[in-house]
């Protein structure tokens, strides 16, 4: 079983000190911000993960990828849900694809 802590949790005023694996979360910002830098913008989100996926390889850090986890609502399955990244056995990764508007100048 997972523990779920959200940004909402993470970010209130009385938790800003109180970053949970504080060295990996920072190694795996390294990694996404080395893959955001060599490929920019705009692809989609599998290339991301691709790229994201040889950056943990080459960093030595342990995850599973596309890990399938159970949805259950008062007891029952409703569905299956599919995390990007489990790393380490210890933090949760999803990657979303913004789309971007740039304004007319």
């Amino acid at each position: 079983m997972y523990k779920f802590i959200t940004n909402i949790q993470m970010y209130k005023k009385e938790n800003v000190d109180a970053v949970i694996y504080k060295e990996l979360s920072y190694q795996i910002v390294g990694c996404v911000f080395a893959v955001y830098n060599e490929l920019g913008y705009g692809f989609k989100e599998r290339y991301y993960e691709d790229a994201i996926t040889k950056e943990f390889k080459s960093q030595n850090i342990n995850f599973k990828r596309q890990l399938p986890y159970k949805v259950s609502y008062k007891g029952e399955t409703i569905g299956t849900y599919r995390f990007d990244f489990l790393v380490e056995d210890k933090i949760i990764v999803e990657l979303k694809k913004e789309i971007f508007i740039q304004k007319e100048t």
